[in-house]
């Protein structure tokens, strides 16, 4: 026992202890207590006694921890384990799956060709991004209101937006499961419950009415339902309101993230996929595609790039033509080297591509420029700035003359071997036409890049180069047609492998080459192709209510659809409508 604990018990005692005197004392004068402190002046012979006393029984010593003490991060680490068991026996996963998993994680120093579609999550905050570049100015000093701490105990944080304060709390009607896990790929679909079929059947109608305000009454009831948020985004940004129309993507993104898979981690393992092919994913292809277009546009290169490298590893497929666009961000972000690792990458194949050829030479104009500002010389073993822009112009010459026309370069002056002076936006070689395909991938790199090439060093360089190129042509050098050759071959047929990308891109130039039957019957930002989602829909057995048919039914109450003739005589009015039958949408 220790001294402390003895001295107290003797001071209880003396507390509880009176004397003859002090008790006539207290009669007379009140009550008196005696002095706590007097035992510290006495003597300690006896509490060390009585110390060695105890201290020599062995009965009630308690035995002494020998064991190390824990730190918190192995406590941590235990834990994390913990949790991976539990997950492996919920979902009935085995030690190979753990392995496949651990293949997606990139160790220190070990390269992988996954390492291009590796995501930084800190440059996935837009906002972030604008503080860099701007200052606190440009968010307006935005702060998040003072919450309940019970509201935001429920608020999930996200990387790849920030929950807004007038934000609803999530629904519980979307999940996500893993399909399959093989070549070291896990693959995941999102999940419809009972209740959200039954909410895009309802939004279906709301769209069939025509009228906005149906869509803003199903949004007020069901907050986070994907589609109707796409939409409503959609026509908000038709209308100008363009702060609402981002809010409407950013909370589709923080529901996606919410509702991910305890194994789906694509900031942490490149083989996490997700495929387009599910129609129940496709939703988030299109929101996470405008959402990089919005802050493409806003100045956020960076935050760009971020989720077009997150959207390229949902589906190595690359189904919206993310290639089409991501090199526009490289070179405003001045991330030259990740657009020549890109390019060289075997993940994907970029070489026909005509906004990849004009951009890794002005990567690499930009490169040298810095480098020779440095006083450095460049030794990568790729081409020269002037071999690759020549070799692009060769490729695609079409782009020369409306590059030049937006840039206000209005002739390119040419002398030959000969003495002979002429324009080189005038001669035949770049002024035939492309095909139709090529052409609309033409446009869209114009559109889009054609403010990076309006750097007068980058005029007198094209300038330069352009009767390189025009050299090489009117010598008939073999590399003309080793070049040429290639492209022709790719773009002979009018294909529709960049429909959805075009589609998304919303450029009305490039918009009217589409085939007719493509656009015949509007565009819907939820329904792109191919193929459309709501034919998928019918031929899962969930049927569409239709506002046009069931009002023609209400007026012909003596018609019987499960009769043959009445069936057939409907069937022959919605055709002539426009609408399919319905014994045609139940054969689907």
């Amino acid at each position: 026992m220790s001294s402390r604990y003895f001295r107290k018990n003797q001071i209880e005692e003396l507390v509880q202890e009176e004397t003859p005197e002090e008790s006539t004392t207290s009669d007379d004068s009140g009550p008196t207590f005696a002095n706590p402190f007097s035992l510290l002046s006495q003597p300690q012979q006896s509490t060390s006694e009585e110390v060695v006393t105890y201290e020599s029984s062995s009965e009630d010593i308690p035995a002494v921890d020998t064991k190390k003490k824990r730190t918190p991060q192995s406590e941590k680490a235990d834990q994390e384990k913990a949790d991976v068991d539990i997950i492996m026996e919920e979902f009935g996963l085995d030690e190979s799956f753990v392995a496949s998993i651990q293949s997606g994680i990139k160790n220190e120093g070990e390269e992988s060709i996954y390492d291009i579609i590796s995501v930084d999550p800190k440059f996935l905050n837009k906002d972030a991004e604008m503080r860099r570049l701007f200052g606190s100015v440009a968010t307006g000093g935005r702060k998040r209101r003072n919450m309940s701490k019970n509201r935001q105990r429920k608020i999930k944080k996200t990387k790849m937006t920030t929950f807004r304060d007038n934000w609803p709390p999530t629904e519980n009607l979307l999940t996500m499961e893993l399909v399959e896990s093989h070549d070291g790929d896990n693959y995941f679909r999102i999940v419809w419950s009972h209740d959200y079929h039954e909410v895009q059947n309802n939004f279906y109608s709301c769209v069939d009415t025509g009228d906005p305000r149906n869509l803003s009454n199903l949004l007020h009831f069901h907050p986070y339902h994907i589609d109707t948020m796409l939409q409503l985004s959609d026509a908000c940004q038709h209308t100008g309101e363009l702060d609402l129309s981002i809010e409407f993507i950013e909370r589709i993104l923080y529901r996606l993230e919410t509702l991910w898979h305890p194994l789906f981690n694509p900031y942490k393992y490149t083989n996490c996929r997700l495929e387009y092919q599910y129609q129940e994913n496709r939703s988030f292809f299109l929101a996470i595609f405008k959402h990089i277009v919005m802050v493409g546009r806003s100045g956020c290169s960076r935050t760009a790039l971020e989720f077009s490298k997150l959207l390229l590893s949902f589906d190595l497929s690359d189904p919206v033509g993310v290639l089409l666009l991501i090199d526009t961000y490289c070179i405003r972000s001045k991330q030259y080297e990740y657009l020549f690792d890109l390019v060289s990458s075997s993940l994907f194949d970029t070489n026909n591509f005509p906004n990849m050829a004009f951009s890794i030479a002005l990567a690499k104009f930009h490169m040298e420029k810095k480098a020779k500002k440095a006083g450095d010389e460049i030794d990568d073993g790729t081409l020269s700035s002037d071999v690759l822009l020549r070799n692009a112009l060769i490729m695609y010459p079409s782009v020369l003359g409306g590059l030049c026309q937006n840039i206000s370069v209005r002739s390119i002056r040419y002398k030959d071997a000969e003495g002979n002076r002429t324009d080189c936006l005038m001669h035949p070689y770049f002024l035939e036409p492309a095909s139709t395909n090529l052409q609309r991938l033409i446009t869209l790199y114009i559109e889009r890049n054609n403010a990076l090439w309006k750097d007068p060093k980058c005029v007198d360089w094209l300038k330069r180069i352009a009767g390189d190129a025009l050299d090489l042509v009117l010598t008939s050098d073999p590399i003309v047609e080793e070049l040429t050759i290639p492209v022709l071959e790719t773009y002979s047929e009018d294909t529709d492998k960049f429909y959805t990308h075009i589609l998304l891109s919303d450029n009305s130039e490039v918009l009217q080459t589409l085939p007719v039957e493509l656009v015949r019957d509007g565009l819907q930002v939820y329904d792109n192709l191919p193929p459309p989602r709501r034919a998928d829909h019918n031929a899962g057995g969930n049927e569409v209510y239709n506002g046009v048919r069931m009002f023609i039914e209400s007026l012909m109450p003596w018609i019987d659809p499960e009769q043959g003739a009445d069936l057939q005589w409907l069937n022959n009015v919605y055709d002539m409508m426009g609408f399919e039958g319905e014994n045609e949408g139940e054969n689907e």
